[in-house]
């Protein structure tokens, strides 16, 4: 049924807060035990954990067409398009000195809003294909000021009943509060130290039942929600798009209208897309 990303990285963390004001839209601040800052990412998360301790987050969650939807009655499950790095790991005595991205791609954090749970990560990982990752990647030669990254943007649509909507704004990835060196360091220094407390998990100690993988996902986080994406609630039968672009080379406009056409293999070769199709889980 579904389409895994078989070269995907085992090992897979997403950044909570790290594009101002989503956090607060999505309700998810209020699982924090601390204060939200807009201005600075919050916490870490996990989603894939092979050989972990969590059962739920030993399965494997990366398809490229297909997402499944919690069968339970009133499971409010929204889409989150993000840019996600695929990233090599340096280790010295089992704690993490280095982070390298070396390519990019586009990743759908989708969410399980209202599950009953006490940790974050319950909501990421509900079993097969309940992640997004698009197929193609952007081979990175830098990740800095002056590796030209700063003209990618990044949207996201969604579909029922033949109808297209701009799910997420359209953004600058240069947009997020914290990037390029500045997000590797955090990284570094919130994975070394992030604690087993309340809604979040310990990331060392999940990199270590992982074995101290030497690749790992990064995803960066989404943009905030447009007025009918803060609400939306994804059904079988949806459909879902995701678009990272250059800015110099494609518009947002010419993206929304061949979105709204589904001219989607003119957009594929114009920039990176992920496309999803939602199901009912088996």
């Amino acid at each position: 049924m579904t389409n895994t990303v078989a070269d995907a990285p085992l090992f897979g963390i997403g950044i909570a807060g790290n594009f101002a004001g989503h956090l607060t839209q999505t309700g998810e601040a209020k699982g924090l035990s601390h204060a939200v800052d807009d201005e600075k990412p919050q916490a870490l998360f996990a989603f894939y954990v092979p050989n972990g301790q969590e059962d739920y987050l030993t399965v494997n969650p990366y398809s490229s067409d297909i997402l499944t939807i919690p069968t339970k009655k009133g499971a409010k499950v929204q889409m989150e398009a993000e840019v996600a790095v695929v990233a090599d790991v340096e280790y010295q005595n089992g704690i993490v000195t280095g982070i390298t991205p070396r390519s990019m791609r586009l990743f759908n954090d989708a969410t399980y809003r209202n599950a009953e749970v006490e940790k974050l990560a319950e909501k990421k990982n509900w079993g097969e294909a309940s992640k997004g990752i698009g197929l193609k990647s952007l081979p990175l030669s830098g990740f800095d000021e002056e590796s030209g990254l700063s003209t990618y943007r990044f949207c996201s649509f969604h579909c029922r009943d033949d109808n297209w909507y701009l799910c997420c704004q359209d953004a600058s990835i240069a947009d997020y509060s914290y990037f390029y060196q500045r997000v590797l360091d955090w990284l570094i220094e919130t994975i070394n130290q992030q604690q087993d407390h309340g809604a979040l998990h310990s990331i060392t100690a999940q990199l270590i039942q992982a074995g101290h993988p030497q690749q790992i996902l990064i995803s960066l986080g989404a943009s905030r929600y447009t007025e009918q994406g803060e609400q939306h609630q994804l059904m079988p039968g949806d459909k879902l798009c995701a678009v990272l672009y250059d800015q110099q080379q494609l518009d947002f406009e010419t993206i929304q209208t061949r979105i709204n056409n589904e001219d989607f293999s003119s957009l594929e070769r114009d920039a990176l897309v992920l496309l999803q199709r939602c199901v009912a889980q088996s």
